[in-house]
């Protein structure tokens, strides 16, 4: 019994201990120190707690965070696209609007493709602005031609028949 050392649980009163206990040299004696088992989980218990709040206020942050990054760094530069494309469809066609580029992620160069995708309509518009009043052009010299060989031919068929009655 000198030799054995060790722990054990034990109920003492409706408590619960654990008991350490070791032999004295030369002596026939045993020295055991207890404590209750609720002494030694308390302040394991109050870290734990500590460490579920800290946790929580931790998920707390970084969610109200991502939820800010999100409105402001994607939503409302959608909205703002959105928007002006709208404005664009239901509007007149007003091809000289361009979308304000404010930052180079996805959304920036989202707004670069749409402002060059624009200024190429715009361009192709012009173009063909551009023909049909060369068109209209064309046109009007036709009709001018049309009107003067119509002319030319009266007065041609009037001259032959004042020939074929002489």
């Amino acid at each position: 019994f000198k030799e054995k050392k060790g722990l054990i649980r034990h109920d003492w009163e409706g408590n619960e201990k654990i008991v350490s206990f070791a032999p004295i040299q030369s002596t026939q004696w045993m020295l055991g120190v207890g404590i209750d088992v609720s002494e030694l989980q308390e302040p394991v218990k109050n870290m734990r707690n500590l460490l579920v709040l800290i946790g929580i206020i931790t998920i707390i942050i970084l969610a109200v965070g991502v939820l800010i990054i999100i409105q402001y760094m994607v939503v409302k530069p959608v909205n703002i696209i959105c928007d002006n494309l709208m404005e664009i469809a239901q509007g007149e066609g007003d091809l000289t609007k361009r979308l304000d580029v404010t930052s180079k992620d996805e959304i920036g160069h989202l707004s670069i493709w749409f402002n060059s995708f624009i200024k190429k309509l715009e361009s192709i518009i012009f173009d063909i602005k551009e023909n049909i009043n060369s068109l209209n052009s064309s046109s009007e010299e036709l009709s001018q031609l049309s009107t003067n060989m119509s002319s030319d031919a009266e007065d041609m068929t009037f001259k032959s028949n004042n020939l074929t009655k002489v």
